[in-house]
């Protein structure tokens, strides 16, 4: 299989030849759900203003999206793919270190990649009109912490990009789950939309 020996080589470049002082202090960060945990909660915060009596729609849709992406990602593709971390590939962990301890269980797809882009593509989709630069903003983050993912080592570029596309489906699925409960909700208290 060609593309494995093409992910492997993408990931041996970033995790030897692409990493800086820099980023080695960085991006361990950028994939710790501590590290977000002011943004999460800025989030919670701002969604509470803008939704006002309808913010629990959107909070109960935001942990549909998680519960979802999370699932489909760590309990579904991952058990049937079984592909191994490359901290734990035999074949490879002796020629680079990570930067984190190495997880358990499997690396595809990855699972910070699917969820963090569920959640961006969710709250960019549903707040767009609201905030035009927020959509953007949660892009960059979810596409950091996918890459981070890699650049600590445990994770190929495969498993993030599958994890991205598959995130930005689920979002885009309770995008339009709660678009269609929002309109029912409408229409119930309005007969006339």
């Amino acid at each position: 299989m060609e593309w494995i020996q093409l992910d492997k080589q993408i990931f041996e470049w970033i995790v030897t030849e692409g990493r800086t002082t820099f980023l080695d202090s960085i991006l361990p960060l950028c994939r710790d759900k501590l590290f977000w945990l002011p943004l999460y909660l800025g989030l919670v915060v701002y969604l509470v203003q803008i939704s006002g009596k309808d913010s629990w729609r959107w909070i109960l849709m935001i942990i549909l999206t998680v519960t979802l992406s999370d699932q489909l990602s760590s309990n579904v593709l991952k058990n049937k793919v079984k592909r191994v971390r490359p901290c734990r590939d035999l074949s490879i962990k002796d020629e680079y270190f990570t930067l984190i301890n190495c997880s358990g269980g499997y690396s595809f797809p990855s699972s910070h990649a699917t969820n963090h882009m569920a959640i961006a593509n969710f709250i960019g989709l549903s707040f767009a009109s609201k905030q035009k630069r927020l959509k953007w903003i949660l892009y960059v983050w979810a596409l950091i912490v996918g890459f981070a993912q890699v650049y600590v080592g445990v994770h190929y570029p495969i498993d993030v990009v599958v994890g991205w596309l598959l995130g930005f489906m689920v979002g885009l699925v309770t995008y339009f789950l709660a678009q269609i409960w929002i309109k029912k909700k409408e229409k119930h208290v309005n007969p006339m939309v």
